[in-house]
């Protein structure tokens, strides 16, 4: 069993690594859209992001390099190693959307029982709907959204 000072170590550790990425420091935020295209097609940004990708314990990491990711497909289409990622880019988008379709029926559930929730679960499904388009769930996704929506409205 972890003690609180142990947990405070990790924690700091994990800081730590992700501050030498780049990812604590704002270097690394999903902001990122002024990067050039040398930037973006430079060996050091891909080794980050594929340091980001191996170290993915935190959400907002996750999501750092899913974007990192679709700036280097975007703006470098022939680069080396395209295919792999393509695939690493392909589970950020599947581990994100499930944690988020997920997270999208807890305030779904929430909100027939108790009228609150429903635009948690709303926004969360938009989110799966508008950003992960290649997402495994994202039509049961669009149905869930249709409905939260409906239910919103008040419309039996």
């Amino acid at each position: 069993m972890f003690t609180l000072k142990k947990n405070y170590f990790l924690v700091l550790a994990s800081i730590a690594i992700l501050t030498a990425a780049g990812f604590a420091t704002g270097q690394g935020t999903v902001r990122e859209i002024d990067v050039t295209k040398a930037d973006v097609c430079s060996e050091k940004y891909r080794d980050d992001t594929d340091f980001g990708f191996e170290h993915r314990r935190f959400q907002q990491t996750e999501k750092v390099t899913y974007y990192r990711y679709r700036n280097i497909l975007e703006k470098c289409p022939n680069s080396q190693g395209r295919y792999d990622i393509e695939n690493k880019s392909r589970a950020l988008e599947e581990e994100m959307g499930e944690r988020s379709f997920l997270i999208a029926m807890y305030y779904f559930r929430l909100f027939l029982e108790t009228g609150r929730g429903g635009n948690g679960a709303k926004s969360r499904l938009k989110e799966i709907v508008v950003k992960m388009p290649t997402y495994s769930r994202v039509s049961e996704a669009t149905v869930w959204l249709a409905e939260i929506e409906r239910l919103l409205a008040g419309q039996p």
